[in-house]
């Protein structure tokens, strides 16, 4: 997308909230604009004689970063629940590999376990602040993260109360504990979820 670009200033109500990365500015305007239809006009160019093209990889990952931010524009509350979803997953990857690493380095179990939470949840914290988040005023780092870690661990305390009472008081989800697991797990996801949204990271909030 580039070229000449004109358009309506109706078509825009709020020019403030304009806030690309990158060059991809016509990307910006037909997604946070009022537009029903975009017509493309061609224009040939000729070869490049003097200068260099500005789309080095360092402006890719500005396009791909823009597209993420925008998703979360046009879709709101949807587009930050899959981008926590997609951030918890990388979390669970990072939590698995240092509980691994770290028997590797002859530390028990039950120590792996515990240590690997802090890598985890503190990527969590930091990718959900950039990403998921992103579009909203920033908070002081220290007790931001703070919040997270401490609404994360009432987040596993109630993950696993969930499998505990399921798995002790019906002989159904004894039998079948994985589904007592993700039941779990789900209601533990809902709670981190709500609680980072309106709390963790409120922007109203300073």
């Amino acid at each position: 997308m580039s070229g000449f670009f004109a358009f309506r200033r109706d078509r825009v109500e709020d020019y403030d909230c304009l806030n690309p990365i990158g060059y991809k500015i016509g990307l910006e305007l037909m997604v946070r604009g009022n537009f029903t239809s975009v017509r493309e006009v061609p224009i040939n160019f000729s070869d490049r004689e003097l200068g260099e093209s500005k789309l080095n990889l360092n402006q890719q990952i500005k396009f791909l970063r823009h597209l993420r931010r925008l998703y979360t524009v046009r879709f709101g509350t949807l587009g930050e629940i899959l981008n926590y979803g997609a951030v918890g997953a990388g979390g669970l990857v990072i939590d698995l590999l240092f509980y691994y690493f770290l028997q590797l380095l002859g530390m028990p179990h039950q120590l792996a376990r515990a240590c690997s939470f802090w890598p985890a949840v503190s990527s969590n914290w930091y990718l959900n602040r950039v990403a998921t988040f992103g579009e909203r005023k920033r908070r002081p780092h220290g007790r931001q993260w703070f919040e997270f870690v401490l609404t994360s661990l009432v987040g596993f305390s109630l993950n696993w109360g969930v499998y505990y009472i399921l798995t002790s008081g019906t002989a159904y989800f004894d039998d079948y504990r994985l589904l007592a697991l993700i039941a779990g797990v789900g209601a533990a996801s809902v709670f981190n979820f709500v609680m980072s949204s309106l709390v963790v990271y409120n922007e109203k909030r300073q």
